[in-house]
C-alpha cells in the first residue's frame, strides 16, 4: 500500500506559490508576522526554489493529514497535565 497522496501538476512556480501562500495557514501567519515588505522581498527566493524543484519534478504528490480521536465516555473528564 502506497502512502503517497494524489499528484498535482502546477502550471508554474508562481501559480503554485500563490496557491500555497493563500491556502496554507502557516504561510498566512508567517506573512502577517513578517510584514508585507519583508514578504515581498522573500517571494522571489521562494519562487526560484519552487521553479528549480518543478524543473526536476513537474508532478508533485500531496498528503492530507486526517486527525482521528477517540470518544470519551459520558461524564468523563480530561486528565490535567
Amino acid at each position: 500500500m502506497s502512502s503517497e497522496g494524489p499528484r498535482i501538476r502546477p502550471e508554474s512556480a508562481a501559480d503554485l506559490w500563490q496557491r500555497m501562500a493563500r491556502s496554507s495557514a502557516p504561510l498566512v501567519l508567517l506573512q502577517k508576522r513578517l510584514g508585507e515588505a519583508e514578504w515581498q522581498r522573500r517571494e522571489p527566493v521562494v519562487q526560484a526554489y519552487l521553479h528549480a524543484v518543478l524543473a526536476k519534478e513537474p508532478e508533485l504528490s500531496t498528503t492530507a493529514c486526517s486527525p482521528s480521536g477517540t470518544n470519551r465516555p459520558k461524564g468523563g473528564s480530561r486528565a490535567a497535565g
